[in-house]
């Protein structure tokens, strides 16, 4: 009898143990799940957080890089760079008259039709464009975003005789800021160069537009008269000076 009790006892005290034990590995169990639970939170988060970061820097980059050139010269040059969303995001001078009017008119952000208008519309640079007689817009860039700005900017500057619109894609002009000139400015003198092998980079810096298209005009002229029967020279002269103009 007393056997019998002590053994029902023990069997208590055995379950009570069992059941200690148990709750000890649910606890544990639970502890880890709890956990688990909170580092998949929290990779979750720092994934969210990661994309919107690459987002951001997607966005920056496509916002802040320049797809097409707009070159903009008289006797000030500027160019402004323009990204695939119409807006200028850089300016730069390429000599000390582009510099002051880059300094006194702010074009970072806008459209490039409405900073065109305003640099064009500046009292500096309608100095120039009124003593030069013409500005020169060259865009720059073999893409179909420069395709559009060309077309657009074309369209846009249609009612201004101060001013000719132009796209290139002479991929020379790539060494046009190693040579301290704009990518307009150094097409001219590439073009003037091709007539007169012996021009130099130094020779054209100091000089307007209108002065580079008169020598490429005076050098194909010279070149025509050269090359041409004295009777044909009238004839072939004038041809060469509408070629010139075309440029």
């Amino acid at each position: 009898m007393h056997n019998r009790i002590k053994n029902a006892f023990d069997g208590i005290q055995a379950d009570e143990a069992f059941e200690k034990k148990l709750m000890t590995k649910v606890a544990k169990r639970r502890s880890t799940i709890k956990a688990a639970g909170f580092y998949r939170k929290a990779i979750a988060a720092t994934a969210t957080c990661l994309l919107v970061l690459c987002l951001g820097l997607v966005g920056y980059y496509l916002y802040f890089t320049p797809v097409t050139v707009i070159s903009v010269d008289v006797n000030p040059s500027v160019e402004l760079g323009i990204n695939r969303f119409d807006n200028v995001v850089s300016i730069e001078a390429f000599n000390d008259e582009g510099e002051k009017i880059v300094n006194s008119v702010k074009l970072q952000h806008l459209n490039y039709k409405d900073a065109v208008d305003k640099l064009l519309d500046t009292t500096d640079f309608s100095k120039y464009a009124e003593s030069e007689g013409l500005v020169y817009l060259t865009v720059f860039g073999d893409n179909k975003e420069s395709d559009i700005v060309a077309e657009g900017l074309a369209e846009h500057t249609r009612s201004r005789s101060d001013v000719h619109c132009s796209h290139s894609l002479n991929k020379e002009t790539k060494n046009a800021h190693s040579n301290g000139l704009s990518m307009g400015k150094y097409e001219a003198y590439l073009e003037l160069k091709s007539i007169n092998p012996n021009v130099t980079v130094d020779e054209v810096k100091d000089l307007t537009m209108r002065q580079i298209k008169d020598r490429i005009r005076e050098n194909d002229k010279d070149d025509f008269t050269e090359e041409l029967p004295e009777q044909n020279v009238d004839r072939k002269e004038s041809k060469g000076q509408h070629h010139g103009n075309g440029h």
